[in-house]
């Protein structure tokens, strides 16, 4: 049992040794100071930002809580990259010698032979038993294998720019059994796991697949370096973290899609499958935030909401708020949120500009701020933003909704844009078009009056066109009912995203007046415009710069739906340029919790932008 009480004895004694197993990051650099092969367990956040920082290996604390075989086979799952190391090393004390000479300061001698040293990168581990007959095989983390594994993530992704060695395969069945086994879930049925493990994945541009040996089973993540070995020089090995979440967007089943359709806004799953979805879920396990607490593996916390925050009668969401606190208490991990906002209605617009924030709601906050570096609070919109100033939160960012990212396209405006024109021709040319309807959340007597002669046009537009209601609540279908010529098979419902949005791909256009409602459809690709009836959808309408009918607009007497198009307010290319800016936003905020964007979102912001041509004067 050793101490030193000088540095130079520490690493000098470390020059002799092995082996360095540490859980102690300045144990481990004056182990790495003598040179010997070291690596640590990172048992706090604090720990990790530095191993992330200088590169040196690591044990992540999942593997090393994993029941013991070896010392051999725990060195086998250790993360290092020596190349890196030695890169990352020189490029560091370069920045050290700049910031000396900036303050008329000279870097030590024995440093500055460091870095005019030729550089020797350590040759790869010679590959594992894994290099005969390897292959990878693509898969969608969510519903993965069949629909029986809810989320599939990897223990760790390779992150390269070819495949190099390893052939494409399209057979994980193996895989799939074998995790299934050692979950002790049956090999049939819908979903019987929520969250599986594989070993390693190969990431290429937005398309990841699980590495798969010759046996037909996933490779064990100790072999994630000799994965990289095999691919190129420039791959990087991703660990995996866990990451809790208050709400999570399970992928369809009957279970889930029948839970999903009794909430009394349908519009609800829209947002929380947003939020789930532009996490990276290959390297993100996402578990429920109740899995937080003592002993937890959660590394980082996400509290996706809504319309939360209620300035004038707190009393309503005090459970929801007070649900919230108890998550960020017990995860003790950095954190976020995505998408809350105020409940507001236009007449709210002059005092909303000096409210704050009641007590229990800024309780929250101030927790949540506590929690983070930068601003990760992602509110709707800069009315939520000024509620937060108010109240002396500063770490806050108008996002609008998560739904914002739901769509893959890397030039979504583009897409929109050219659907837009299209159906401007068809009714220009006098043909039918297919029509999307969403029925408004009229909240008061005052709204309900107002609107009405909005609702009056609605039977109107039915019998004109191709027309498909789609409802979000309950009192939407009897508000259909109320009309005969209406035929109750043209009244949708769905009960999860992906069939949403998948239907609106072939739609015409969509008038909603509701935020979800639009969201889905944009998320589709679809022409959509939305008539904000309260603060609360302008706010989400300025943030994420989404077309819309003014409600001064709407209300006018109806002509046609072309003319009614022509007075709606859109700008393509701004909106593209928004969603670019929000989504790049999310990337930071995730990056700052030790979490990575989806691929696909990568893929979107990397593309070249195409901006649409305006349209063409009537």
């Amino acid at each position: 049992v050793l101490t030193f009480n000088d540095t130079d004895s520490w690493t000098k004694y470390m020059e002799g040794v092995d082996l360095v197993f540490s859980t102690r990051i300045h144990g481990t650099m004056a182990a790495i100071g003598g040179g010997a092969p070291a690596f640590v367990v990172p048992t706090d956040f604090r720990i990790q930002e530095l191993v992330d920082a200088m590169r040196i290996p690591y044990l992540p604390m999942e593997e090393a809580v994993k029941p013991f075989s070896s010392l051999q086979e725990t060195m086998s799952r250790v993360v290092r990259d020596y190349g890196v190391f030695e890169k990352n090393r020189r490029s560091k004390i370069a920045e050290y010698k700049s910031i000396l000479a900036g303050m008329g300061a000279r870097l030590h001698p024995q440093l500055e032979t460091v870095l005019q040293a030729p550089l020797e990168i350590p040759p790869p581990d010679a590959p594992s038993s894994i290099s005969s007959g390897t292959f990878y095989v693509p898969f969608d983390a969510w519903g993965a294998c069949d629909g029986r594994v809810e989320q599939l993530s990897c223990e760790r992704t390779v992150v390269a720019k070819s495949a190099g060695a390893l052939q494409q395969g399209d057979d994980m069945s193996g895989v799939c059994a074998a995790v299934l086994a050692g979950a002790g879930a049956a090999d049939e049925g819908e979903a019987q796991l929520v969250n599986g493990d594989v070993g390693v994945c190969l990431q290429i541009g937005d398309v990841v697949g699980v590495v798969v040996g010759a046996d037909g089973v996933g490779v064990a993540a100790g072999d994630a370096q000799s994965v990289a070995a095999q691919v190129g020089t420039d791959a990087e090995v991703v660990p995996r973290i866990v990451m809790a979440m208050n709400v999570v967007y399970r992928p369809p089943s009957p279970k889930h899609d029948l839970k999903r359709s009794k909430d009394t806004n349908l519009g609800n799953f829209v947002w929380s499958y947003g939020a789930a979805r532009v996490i990276d879920p290959y390297t993100t396990k996402i578990v429920q935030a109740s899995a937080c607490g003592k002993g937890s593996e959660v590394q980082a916390l996400v509290i996706a909401s809504a319309n939360a925050l209620y300035l004038r009668k707190p009393e309503l969401v005090v459970g929801h708020i007070q649900g919230y606190i108890s998550h960020v208490r017990n995860c003790a991990a950095p954190s976020a949120v995505f998408g809350i906002g105020i409940q507001a209605e236009f007449k709210d617009e002059e005092w909303l500009k000096t409210a704050g924030l009641p007590d229990k709601q800024h309780k929250l906050m101030e927790l949540l701020e506590s929690r983070m570096e930068g601003k990760a609070i992602g509110v709707r919109g800069q009315v939520t933003e000024q509620a937060l100033l108010n109240s002396g939160i500063t770490k806050s960012s108008p996002l609008g909704c998560p739904s914002l990212t739901i769509a893959r396209d890397p030039n979504l405006a583009a897409t929109m844009a050219r659907r837009w024109r299209a159906t401007r021709e068809k009714l220009e040319a006098g043909k039918r078009i297919r029509l999307v309807l969403t029925l408004p959340a009229l909240h008061t007597p005052e709204m309900k009056e107002r609107f009405a002669p909005v609702l009056k046009v609605f039977p109107t537009l039915y019998e004109q066109h191709d027309t498909r209601f789609v409802l979000q609540t309950p009192q939407d279908r009897a508000w259909t009912k109320k009309y005969t010529q209406i035929d109750q098979n043209h009244v949708l419902t769905f009960n999860d995203t992906d069939s949403w949005t998948k239907y609106m791909e072939g739609v015409d256009l969509v008038f909603s007046t509701r935020i979800h409602g639009t969201m889905a459809a944009i998320g589709g690709g679809a022409p959509a415009f939305v008539v904000p009836t309260d603060f609360r959808i302008q706010e989400l309408v300025d943030a994420m710069r989404i077309p819309y009918l003014p409600m001064e607009e709407a209300v006018k007497p109806f002509s046609s739906l072309q003319e009614t198009m022509s007075r709606v307010v859109r700008d393509y290319g701004v909106f593209e340029k928004n969603r670019r800016s929000k989504i790049a936003e999310y990337k930071s905020i995730l990056a700052g919790m030790g979490a990575r964007l989806h691929p696909q979102l990568e893929t979107v912001l990397q593309a070249p932008l195409e901006i649409p041509p305006p349209d063409l004067p009537s």
